[in-house]
């Protein structure tokens, strides 16, 4: 495919803040009734900047940093052990390490590709993605959510247009990642999470970004306010799944086409693919219901009926076990992946959203977004073992296997780094001293 239109990029290095305590609220309950609220980009028709709330909640792009070079780092040769000799990760407490601020970041998601580096989303609020040096925690690239789709091959549209990304999904070898678009600028009507506008709302797009390109290679049509993608554990399947069409996209990786449009609900978002290649399982937030899919007969069944906005979904490493955030119910559900058995059900804190899982399966790491905290949860019993304040509003959360870090996404325009190895990781020297300072600060 045609290498899409250069943009333009920038580094920058990060500075460490103090966090913003908040208190845990936890309630129990999956059968919750009230309000349907938003899916957390922000409240219907307000496309504002977040970070420009409270002076004190982030660095927007206006902050004071230090220029990096743009091609420093890209993640290789960042720090690591071997997993297999941290301690089983729900027996660690969370060590706060470092805030990252000034950096530019609005984030919705942080994801980290395993192989050092970490990709921020950042929306509207800056159409761009950030990506860092998991070593080096500096900002190695800022790249723009601008396409040129006639270079992309993009069917029914013309000239470069911008999007919103979302969500990430890497590949298994870290070298792409897809990035999700809110919205395609300027083309239809500006979309919202209340899909106000309908159909005039305009089909987006996934991009994919390289490694080795440094930039979007290649594109790919989808529904209209496309939320969350995942791989399959193949990698040769794209799942998206697009919150105003109530549909799952499918796409064939190596053509590019789409093998199913598959309906699901209202504003559906939260995805994984089980082992088989050939299984998924959704959640339809607003419809109050999850899904498993048959990805190659193109159909979905109802699996159960849920809580208040079930959103995020995540499956332990050996592929046995399903967790699902509830996020109006303020619960976390355990299922069988097999048969989508409930297994258990606990309080999880206040509006429990995105969530992530240790490499050895032991532990869940759950970002409460109206309590700006992180919960860790024995995902064997669902006891909350760890509560860590965060910065203003969490909203996304992602485990780095080579550090047993944890890396935690602040609307307020902040990233929490945690320690989750109790000094066993490769940074263990610094975690002390990184803590004590952040706290005076």
């Amino acid at each position: 495919m045609p290498r899409p239109h250069r943009v333009h990029k920038t580094a920058q290095t990060a500075r460490p803040r103090a966090l913003r305590s908040a208190a845990v609220l936890l309630t129990m309950g999956l059968l919750l009734t009230g309000c349907a609220s938003t899916d957390g980009e922000k409240p219907a028709g307000d496309q504002g900047d977040p970070a420009s709330t409270s002076a004190t909640q982030g660095g927007g792009a206006g902050a004071s940093t230090t220029q990096a070079s743009a091609s420093e780092g890209q993640g290789e040769g960042a720090a690591s052990v071997d997993p297999a000799d941290f301690p089983a990760s729900n027996t660690t407490g969370l060590t706060r390490l470092e805030t990252l601020e000034g950096t530019g970041v609005v984030p919705k998601s942080v994801v980290s590709n395993q192989h050092g580096l970490m990709i921020t989303n950042n929306v509207t609020y800056r159409h761009n993605v950030i990506l860092f040096d998991t070593e080096t925690r500096e900002v190695v690239q800022t790249l723009e959510d601008t396409v040129d789709t006639d270079e992309m091959g993009i069917e029914g549209l013309s000239g470069e247009v911008s999007g919103a990304p979302v969500e990430a999904a890497w590949t298994k070898d870290g070298q792409h990642a897809y990035v999700t678009q809110y919205g395609i600028y300027d083309v239809g009507t500006k979309p919202d999470d209340n899909c106000t506008a309908g159909s005039a709302i305009a089909p987006s797009l996934v991009y994919r970004y390289s490694v080795a390109e440094k930039d979007w290679d290649a594109a790919y049509q989808v529904g209209r306010v496309p939320k969350y993608a995942a791989l399959s554990p193949d990698n040769t399947r794209l799942l998206v799944t697009n919150w105003c069409d109530d549909t799952m996209t499918v796409i064939d990786t190596q053509s590019g086409e789409t093998e199913h449009t598959i309906p699901l609900d209202t504003m559906p978002r939260g995805i994984v693919v089980l082992p088989d290649n050939k299984t998924a399982y959704a959640t339809a937030m607003w419809a109050d219901k999850l899904y498993r899919v048959d990805l190659e007969a193109g159909t979905s069944e109802v699996v159960m009926h849920t809580g208040k906005n079930p959103r995020h979904l995540v499956l332990s490493p050996d592929g046995k076990t399903l967790y699902m955030t509830v996020a109006g119910a303020d619960a976390i559900v355990k299922l069988d992946a097999e048969t989508g058995k409930v297994l258990d059900t606990a309080p999880a804190g206040d509006e429990p959203r995105s969530m992530d899982i240790s490499a050895d399966g032991t532990a869940l790491y759950v970002v409460n977004y109206h309590a700006s905290t992180v919960s860790k949860i024995d995902a064997e019993t669902l006891e909350i073992i760890d509560t860590a304040p965060a910065g203003v509003n969490t909203i996304g959360i992602t485990y780095d296997k080579p550090s047993g870090e944890v890396w935690v996404a602040n609307y307020g325009g902040t990233i929490d780094i945690y320690d989750d190895t109790d000094g066993a990781g490769p940074r263990a020297g610094a975690s002390a001293e990184a803590s004590t300072d952040s706290a005076e600060g």
